[in-house]
């Protein structure tokens, strides 16, 4: 669904992050107002966390004393084609307030890209194949780190291959009848 004709400004935190290839601010907010169809303002706040646009706030106001905020003013809200509007805004812009020059082109069109593979890497299924490559992983590594080696075969944060392997010590494999990893061992790597 298209966002309705409107304004919009940017405000965004002085720190800096990698997003795909480019250095962003690590927080940016929209303020979308001013719509054609009186719809509700919004303002909607993105933080960039591991390597990825993580939305943080989204606050709707009606535009004045005489509307209220309705639920078909909320329909046209959707979080990720904001979030590609803000990026956009925020790549093409660069309007950072010291100066700061983004790369221009194809590689705003790439930024836009990666953007949106690191939203879909955020959302990967756990899939019986996918904990069946974790135990894999796992086993192999059983040695040194083996919940590091799974982040680093994934190419995940710490906090999501601890994930994968809680999923693996929990789901049953339905080849086999048993969990794709055993229970953890008190205290050290490895499984009962």
């Amino acid at each position: 669904m298209a966002i309705p004709k409107h304004k919009r400004e940017l405000s965004v935190s002085s720190r800096r992050v990698q997003l795909g290839s480019v250095m962003v601010p690590e927080r940016f907010t929209a303020h979308l107002f001013d719509f054609d169809d009186n719809a509700p303002n919004i303002d909607i706040t993105w933080q960039v966390v591991a390597g990825s646009p993580v939305c943080r706030e989204v606050r709707i106001t009606a535009v004045d004393t005489d509307h209220e905020v309705k639920v078909s003013g909320l329909a046209g809200v959707r979080i990720e084609d904001l979030l590609e509007q803000t990026t956009r805004d925020l790549l093409w812009t660069g309007d950072f307030g010291d100066g700061s020059q983004l790369p221009t082109g194809d590689a705003q069109r790439a930024a836009i890209r990666e953007v949106r593979q690191a939203r879909a890497a955020r959302k990967a299924k756990i899939t019986d194949e996918l904990l069946r490559e974790v135990a894999e992983v796992y086993r192999a590594n059983i040695e040194h780190e083996p919940t590091q080696a799974v982040g680093e075969h994934f190419d995940k944060q710490p906090r999501t291959a601890r994930l994968y392997v809680q999923r693996a010590r929990e789901r049953i494999d339905p080849q086999t009848g048993k969990t794709f990893l055993g229970k953890a061992i008190q205290g050290k790597a490895g499984e009962q």
